[in-house]
């Protein structure tokens, strides 16, 4: 019983078949809500979840997209407080500005705290490696 190996070549590529998942079309339908904190113009929050949901991660969704996301949800909340943004008023044009810079500023540490902890579990990782090599 002799083995062989067998073959066969398509004229695609495996990276052509790969299809997006099926997304349905939606329509929000505006409704009276019963809750005072829901605005009717505004998309569901739900909606916003699904750059989070790309073929390319699973779901669940993971703890640091969870704080993506939390991240966001506070950045417009935050927006909402502002003032309607008037090129002709400076006050308003400079409480844009601070939001904003203050928003990176937390955006920057915030990330580098999840760089950081990216570098921790790597260098464990390294070290486990070298010490399974060790022995």
């Amino acid at each position: 019983s002799t083995r062989r190996t067998v073959a066969i070549q398509t004229d695609y590529r495996d990276g052509e078949t790969q299809t997006l998942p099926y997304s349905p079309p939606y329509t929000i339908v505006s409704r009276p809500s019963l809750s005072p904190d829901v605005n009717e113009t505004e998309p569901p929050e739900i909606l916003s979840l699904r750059h989070f949901t790309s073929y390319d991660e699973t779901l669940p969704l993971s703890e640091r997209n969870i704080r993506r996301y939390i991240r966001r949800r506070e950045r417009r909340e935050g927006a909402k407080c502002l003032p309607v943004l008037n090129p002709e008023d400076e006050s308003t044009l400079r409480m844009h500005e601070e939001f904003l810079e203050e928003q990176e500023r937390r955006d920057f540490i915030l990330r580098e705290s999840e760089i950081d902890e990216e570098m921790v579990v790597t260098m464990e990782r390294i070290e486990m490696d070298l010490e399974m090599r060790r022995e």
